[in-house]
């Protein structure tokens, strides 16, 4: 029953890679910048400002511009991500704009925060990947044939739920990562990149945004010049019921390779 499941998840998520948020959209989304996030007149850094969104704001894209992927640099971290226009929320009526590196699909709420102080940390074998997760959470390893890419890929199901199973697919590309990250860029999907430091190197993060309101984040971490490792974390999505997906992005954020 449990393989049975991780197959049924894989089909979907192979759909999902197949179908993210390229166009028009009205999808809500929720803004990540701390020190909120400005509204410009065109998409462009150098566009005059004509708004700020304040921290955890929720905000309306209406459209994603994929031919518009721009980096910054936040504390010395790259972030790359697509423009989107949106409905400006202090005037409908203003064509408006913002930088979609500072987004997330899921809202804030205080009441689901997790308590992650009892977690335990997982390793799981022979990948040097370690993650933390909740100590009557189901392990599960099984190596299978991914779907979308014709590989041998690890799959680790981490907690069983009839809704969606948590779960983490691992695959190696022969491939060098920077290869992979232009690979990425020329997608014209709804996306951000970011750089983040783990085992002291950097690795790449990308979520991808999906035209149903779920979203999916994937890990690139270089293992020598031309070989890298993707590391999929199940995706969460708005369909789910509400709170169900919080224990999952925890997850996903608490991934540490040990390299």
């Amino acid at each position: 029953m449990y393989l049975k499941k991780v197959i049924s998840t894989l089909f979907f998520l192979a759909s999902l890679s197949l179908f993210p948020f390229q166009d028009e959209g009205n999808l809500v989304f929720f803004v990540t910048a701390e020190s909120g996030l400005s509204i410009r007149e065109k998409p462009s850094l150098k566009s005059k400002k004509i708004g700020l969104l304040a921290f955890q704001t929720k905000v309306v894209v209406k459209k994603v511009l994929a031919e518009k992927l721009q980096s910054i640099y936040d504390e010395g971290l790259k972030i790359s991500a697509n423009w989107v226009q949106i409905e400006n929320p202090l005037n409908p009526s203003l064509e408006s704009y913002i930088f979609g590196g500072f987004l997330q699909q899921k809202d804030f709420k205080e009441d689901q925060r997790i308590d992650t102080s009892d977690w335990i940390n997982f390793k799981i074998e022979n990948h040097n990947i370690i993650l933390k997760q909740p100590q009557d959470w189901l392990n599960m390893t099984k190596n299978v044939k991914y779907l979308d890419q014709g590989n041998d890929s690890t799959i680790l199901v981490t907690h069983e739920d009839g809704v969606d199973p948590t779960q983490v697919i691992i695959r190696a590309k022969n491939r060098s990562l920077e290869t992979i990250e232009n690979e990425i860029i020329s997608k014209g999907w709804f996306k951000k990149i970011e750089e983040i430091v783990s085992g002291g190197k950097k690795i790449l993060k990308c979520t991808y945004f999906f035209d149903n309101g779920c979203s999916n984040v994937r890990y690139f971490h270089k293992v020598t010049k031309n070989r890298t490792y993707v590391v999929e974390v199940s995706g969460t999505c708005n369909s789910h019921p509400e709170g169900y997906d919080e224990s999952k992005i925890m997850v996903a954020e608490s991934i540490k390779f040990s390299y």
